[in-house]
């Protein structure tokens, strides 16, 4: 906190204004939101971001805060972003971010996403089931989640729809894990995951889409 109170001194015109400081914006592509520093208030984009990772696809959206180029808070906003769950192995996953090659400090992370069932409820994912959800490295999902299939955000479990294209309840985690990733031969990846508990809860393959939030905390560690 002391640091980043001297950076912000230092760099950060000072204002008397509490409008004028939310709105902050300087000629090097800085800004703020809510009183945090952007990168780039560009929904979707990373004008001006240093050391950042990529969005996949067009129904995630990104904002990237931080500082330094070094540590790095990446909003994911989620739209109706489409999810296979295979009946085989109770699961699937999506990919939603790819970070810097490098090194990552995984800091914390959280999420609130509600889930949508767009299949036929009655034949393949069935009516109110429970299913886990997690943010992993690597991208599945096969009942419950384990190891990197939640190694980003830890799993939390909910309800599936019980009627054909209307949202259930969004599942909600705050168990962002703290860890090291090498990143360096291959860049790293965040993967939103599902897993359904009970295997006889699907019959046949799902098809769902996911709409929320996704918050990482995490630092770049440098590249070799």
């Amino acid at each position: 906190m002391i640091f980043s109170n001297i950076w912000a001194d230092s760099i950060v015109r000072k204002y008397t204004s509490a409008t004028a400081i939310k709105g902050y914006a300087n000629a090097a592509g800085i800004g703020t939101k809510d009183g945090n520093f952007l990168y780039s208030a560009v929904t979707g984009g990373n004008a001006g971001a240093s050391n950042v990772g990529a969005k996949n696809g067009s129904t995630v959206s990104v904002v990237e805060y931080g500082f330094g180029g070094f540590l790095h808070k990446t909003v994911l906003t989620l739209t109706a972003t489409p999810i296979a769950i295979a009946d085989a192995t109770a699961g699937g996953g999506v990919k939603l971010y790819t970070f810097p090659d490098g090194g990552i400090t995984i800091m914390g992370g959280s999420f609130s996403v509600a889930p949508t069932t767009t299949s036929t409820i009655a034949s393949t994912l069935k009516s109110g089931v429970t299913i886990e959800m997690g943010v992993g490295t690597a991208s599945a999902g096969a009942g419950a989640l384990t190891t990197t299939e939640e190694d980003l955000i830890l799993g939390a479990t909910g309800p599936t729809s019980t009627v054909i294209n209307v949202a259930a309840a969004a599942i909600v985690s705050a168990g962002g894990t703290v860890a090291i990733l090498d990143g360096s031969g291959t860049a790293k990846t965040a993967n939103l995951n599902i897993g359904v508990v009970t295997a006889t809860d699907i019959d046949a393959d799902a098809t769902a889409t996911l709409t929320g939030t996704v918050t990482l905390l995490w630092a770049f560690n440098g590249d070799v």
